[in-house]
């Protein structure tokens, strides 16, 4: 197996690890729209997957992870965001499951 090869298999389960890092904060601010470490974890997970989506060459994925850092930075109550929050819930959901 060549380098790359195993680096695009590296890097694609650690998306898939993100994804649910993702999902499960999503679930988590559902549940409590003000849940600041919940937001925190999510944002690192995201912007990690932006990193490692550029490197395999993912770019729908890289830009759901960049829309949904866009839309959670330097927010600390996400109450008025639960559109935003299933919109995410369902992608990630699509995305783990795929």
């Amino acid at each position: 197996m060549a380098l790359a090869e195993k680096y695009m298999i590296m890097f694609q389960k650690e998306c898939s690890n993100l994804s649910i890092i993702v999902l499960n904060n999503l679930h988590r601010l559902k549940a409590n729209p003000k849940d600041s470490i919940a937001i925190e974890k999510m944002l690192q997970a995201a912007d990690t997957m932006i990193g490692d989506s550029r490197f395999i060459n993912q770019k729908e994925f890289e830009h759901v992870s960049m829309l949904l850092v866009e839309t959670f930075n330097r927010v600390e109550d996400v109450t008025e965001k639960s559109k935003e929050i299933e919109f995410f819930i369902d992608i990630f959901t699509k995305i783990i499951k795929h």
